[in-house]
């Protein structure tokens, strides 16, 4: 009976004090409507969904996909066949629970770092998305075959995106610097408000599933270099399905998991969280505000720009590997503490070692998939090359923040590239915002290119990949989300 009258309460009242963090969050999840949604955000929420699909399927040809493309069979029903009820993940002839697919999907979405990226709050669509995508597939028996509509995916995705960014905010850069995988605990949270924003459920459960969800969260840098790190996501967009599940059914929970003594913010915040971002949800929405950034390169966003300086100092300058001498990249303060990587023995590793993409701007003019194989960063003409390439943070880089303390250490300032050839010579390149930044957009053009190139490498065919790409650039007037999805793997 108690939990009924506070349910009663809350959804008649909203509970708590009218200051409360929790109020505020769970009253913007439940009380949002897609009318109230700053139009400008939900089209910018459009390139990376349509995105987040592509290295969804791209994830299929990773080391974390081949585990997970195992998982996933060993989850499906014995002799389950094409033909069985399962929400959607790219495999065929497999049945998974929500659960399951939000999981499977988060981590390939996350697989090879190729997934969207936010300014100091991690990576919000990769956890996001598989938790609406899994959650809401018709072919579920609780779905009903009541199909999701891209207006509807729309909807959710942005509040799930914004209360993401706002929660990595709030969370403080302290958090981040501590060690733990904001993707991981900013995203648990945001897979739960998008999806019980989706379901409408009212604002009592929703307190109960965010104060659930605060005991699923994890997620240490530790793991990053290894398929862990991608699993992440996956695990952030199942507790958002798991705890979505529960509240509904009457599972309990503290339903003021964000104030007082022993709060999320106070316990993960580390004496440093900001609890004014609750004030902010929605105004202005995250995906304006910071905005998001998408991947031309698939490794760590950190490295991009001085991916990009030592690919167009050898382009404009002709410079070939014989002719290097040494090389000096000069990031901001931070930028390297978790690119530690110097010398990769994988190609997870690779991903986060700047020398050794560097290395290969300098060898191959060119960063790309087959950039990402043990093979790869073993390479003679790599392992020859890497002693010459040093990597220094200097405060001039970030002269806004010279110390990183306010900034995320992945952005913000500039990298600059030295090279210094064996003739004499030294070209330098400085790069504030690679391609793909919020600063420097990526076209339609270049997602689709990727979005295609993403699927062949996940093995599915050209026309399949361009065909679902042309439907979901005008994802607002798809009826079938998933519709879509299943023809890529039909």
């Amino acid at each position: 009976m108690a939990e009924v009258a506070s349910l009663e309460k809350v959804d008649a009242g909203r509970s708590g004090p009218a200051d409360s963090h929790t109020r505020k969050l769970v009253s913007y999840i439940v009380d949002t409507r897609y009318e109230a949604i700053d139009g400008n955000a939900l089209q910018a929420a459009l390139r990376p969904i349509v995105d987040t699909i592509g290295v969804i399927l791209a994830g299929l040809g990773s080391d974390a996909g081949a585990g997970m493309i195992a998982y996933a069979r060993q989850q499906s029903p014995v002799g389950a066949g094409s033909g069985a009820a399962g929400a959607w993940v790219p495999i065929p002839g497999v049945a998974v629970s929500a659960e399951v697919a939000a999981c499977v999907n988060g981590t390939l979405a996350h697989s090879l770092d190729y997934d969207d990226t936010v300014l100091g709050a991690g990576h919000p669509s990769g956890v996001v998305l598989p938790a609406l995508l899994g959650a809401l597939d018709p072919a579920l028996p609780a779905r009903g075959g009541v199909p999701l509509s891209g207006r509807e995916l729309l909807e959710a995705y942005a509040i799930g995106f914004d209360v993401h960014v706002k929660m990595a905010r709030a969370l403080g850069l302290k958090h981040y610097k501590h060690g733990w995988h904001t993707t991981s605990t900013a995203g648990a949270f945001a897979a739960t408000a998008a999806l019980a924003h989706a379901r409408r459920l009212p604002h009592q459960t929703v307190a109960v599933a965010l104060g659930m969800t605060a005991s699923m969260i994890s997620g240490i840098q530790r793991n990053f270099g290894t398929c862990t790190k991608p699993l992440h996501s996956g695990l952030a967009a199942r507790a958002g399905v798991m705890a979505c599940d529960l509240a509904a059914v009457g599972f309990s929970a503290t339903d003021d998991v964000f104030d007082g003594k022993r709060s999320v913010l106070e316990m993960y915040g580390l004496g440093e969280a900001d609890p004014h971002q609750f004030e902010l949800l929605g105004a202005p929405h995250a995906l304006i505000d910071p905005g998001v950034a998408l991947k031309k390169y698939s490794a760590c966003f950190t490295t991009h720009r001085a991916i990009e300086a030592a690919m167009r100092l050898c382009v404009e300058h002709d410079i070939r590997p014989a002719d290097v001498e040494s090389v000096r990249c000069f990031t901001p303060i931070g930028a390297l503490m978790y690119l530690v990587k110097r010398a990769p023995r994988t190609a997870l590793e690779g991903k986060f070692s700047v020398e050794y993409l560097i290395a290969c701007a300098i060898v191959d003019r060119a960063v790309g998939f087959e950039s990402f194989t043990d093979e790869a960063v073993r390479r003679p003409a790599i392992v020859e090359l890497l002693p010459r390439i040093v990597a220094t943070e200097e405060a001039r880089c970030r002269p806004e923040d010279p110390e990183g303390l306010r900034s995320s250490p992945a952005t913000g300032g500039f990298i600059e590239v030295h090279i210094k050839t064996r003739a004499g010579a030294e070209f330098v390149k400085r790069v504030d915002a690679p391609e793909g930044a919020v600063e420097h957009p990526m076209a339609w053009d270049s997602i689709g290119e990727k979005f295609v190139d993403c699927a062949r490498y996940g093995g599915i065919r050209r026309d399949k990949a361009q065909a679902a790409f042309t439907a979901l650039r005008d994802l607002d007037k798809v009826p079938d989300v998933h519709a879509v999805l299943r023809s890529l793997t039909s």
